[in-house]
């Protein structure tokens, strides 16, 4: 069985408040990665600010390209200087095209599908994903959110909140990014505190009775040292689909998801910055069979056709999940590399509940999953400068997850 991940649009009505500024498994990989520009670097092209020829005009720069920003090498580059395909989008972007968790970005990437199976996220790029849903396994297209790899499949279904700007690398990454970035991966950036105090709030109400609130404040703690807080709620009170044993709504869900980030700049060659975060849901989600195998409940016949969403059964079907934990990254500038030390450690638990799923005796009757599963990952980045005639990057990453499942049925 796994559970419909058919997206619906919602029309949503905001209101937003700006305050201030606004500012056992063990694995162990050693990855030493060389890349030299031998030949000197090619004169910049981008076009000059053009002035007027009358001394009294004042001068008016000429439209041009804006540099985009991404990672996708371990290090900052502008988009057009990488040799990757890469799709980058900011805050901004995100925003004004609706896109909420990462289920929705197949809406702005080419090439990317997303699916959600059991609870499970399953993205593919190019083709290239899973569609096993299980807590044993790690999808081949990797998910990371601020340079921490999420390898739990059920804890990458994520709230896009407080975002500076997201990257969907294409293609192999495993020389950069290690395990299980054979299709690519998600990169999700969260925006760093700043020294001025600031804020945003935002409430929105849309169909199906669905209510959103988001807020985000950020300041200064000390003289070097600045933190933020973010907060997104979803509660969507009314069902795609009904329970037509009981009347009660069907397909529906809540989510609550928390992060605070800590900045502290103790000198102009050095960044150290802290994470924590914690995310719960939980619905009700409406079930369908494999293909030849019967219906879940017993509906007239063609009924599913029409309203897929709809069910019979004594007892709604129940998920629920959370997620979180926290990292610590060092920043530290040389005279002639950049060091790089993450470390972060990461809970997850999510757990389903079948009851009385179908009188047939054929069927498994009040089923019960639980999956908990613990992260720990440490990483060591030692980069040459920008600017550098040689480029190279070396490092070290150690990933160790520990996955414990019970399946019990009545």
């Amino acid at each position: 069985m796994r559970a419909d991940a058919t997206m619906r649009a919602k029309d949503v009505h905001k209101k937003r408040v700006h305050v201030g500024a606004v500012g056992g498994k063990c694995g162990v990989s050693l990855a030493i990665v060389l890349l030299a520009l031998a030949s000197a670097r090619a004169p910049d092209s981008r076009a000059e600010e053009v002035r007027a020829a009358a001394p009294s005009s004042e001068a008016t720069p000429t439209a041009g390209l804006q540099e985009i920003t991404v990672t996708a090498q371990r290090r900052q580059e502008d988009i057009q200087s990488v040799p990757i395909s890469v799709s980058s989008f900011t805050a901004t972007e995100l925003e004004s095209s609706g896109i909420k968790t990462d289920m929705e970005l197949p809406l702005l990437t080419p090439g990317l599908n997303t699916n959600r199976a059991s609870g499970y996220f399953q993205p593919r790029l190019r083709g290239v994903g899973t569609t096993a849903d299980s807590a044993t396994v790690e999808s081949p297209v990797a998910v990371y959110m601020d340079g921490v790899y999420y390898g739990h499949e059920a804890s990458t279904l994520l709230d896009l909140v407080s975002v500076e700007r997201i990257e969907v690398d294409k293609g192999p990454q495993g020389t950069l990014f290690g395990r299980n970035a054979t299709g690519g991966l998600i990169q999700i950036i969260t925006r760093d505190p700043r020294a001025e105090f600031g804020g945003e709030a935002s409430t929105g109400y849309g169909n199906y009775g669905t209510f959103t609130g988001n807020g985000y404040l950020t300041g200064p703690i000390t003289r070097d040292l600045a933190a933020d807080f973010t907060v997104h709620f979803e509660n969507q009170r009314d069902g795609y689909g009904t329970n037509l044993y009981n009347g009660d709504p069907a397909d529906r869900s809540r989510h609550l998801a928390t992060r605070s980030k800590w900045l502290f700049t103790p000198s102009n060659t050095t960044r150290v910055t802290a994470i924590l975060d914690y995310s719960h849901e939980d619905g009700t989600p409406t079930l369908y069979p494999f293909p030849g195998t019967p219906s879940v409940g017993t509906l007239p016949p063609g009924f599913n056709a029409v309203r897929p969403r709809d069910l019979l059964v004594a007892a709604s079907f129940r998920d629920k999940g959370s997620w979180g934990g926290g990292s610590v990254k060092v920043e530290h500038d040389f005279d002639f590399a950049a060091l790089t030390s993450t470390s972060a450690y990461r809970k997850a638990k999510y757990e389903v509940d079948f009851p009385n799923t179908s009188p047939d005796p054929n069927f498994i009757v009040n089923p019960f999953l639980h999956d908990k599963n613990s992260q720990a990952s440490q990483e060591f980045q030692l980069a040459s400068r920008a600017g550098s005639r040689l480029i190279w990057v070396t490092g070290t990453y150690l990933f160790y997850s520990a996955t414990t499942l019970w399946l019990m049925r009545a």
